[in-house]
């Protein structure tokens, strides 16, 4: 089962990890996050989507570290976190702070 969560554009980075986090407690697995527009009050309204799979909790990576890129690379940044025992999950666009912003997301099982 998926279940989809809606996370505010003006969350900082470490807001969207964690209510990233809240939810993987009941059993989901963190898919992806991405942006997305919901239509409220006939007003476009920016926020991110994240995308969760129902598992059972020994595959939940409970542990997240959202990376945003900024100008470093992307590649580097993934060699350098798995050495730190981390695992990629997904490579999105999600606003922070209201602003478009590149990001890593890993995960870990702690």
């Amino acid at each position: 089962m998926k279940i989809v969560e809606k996370i505010p554009a003006n969350f900082t980075l470490t807001q969207n990890e964690e209510a990233c986090e809240q939810i993987q407690r009941g059993n989901f697995k963190l898919e992806v996050i991405a942006t997305t527009t919901d239509i409220e009050n006939n007003k476009s309204v920016s926020k991110n989507k994240a995308v969760f799979e129902g598992v059972h909790s020994t595959q939940v990576l409970n542990e997240l570290t959202f990376v945003e890129v900024g100008d470093k690379k992307p590649a580097e940044i993934i060699e350098e976190k798995k050495k730190e025992g981390l695992t990629p999950i997904c490579d999105s666009e999600i606003f922070v702070e209201n602003k478009l912003t590149r990001i890593l997301v890993f995960g870990k099982k702690v």
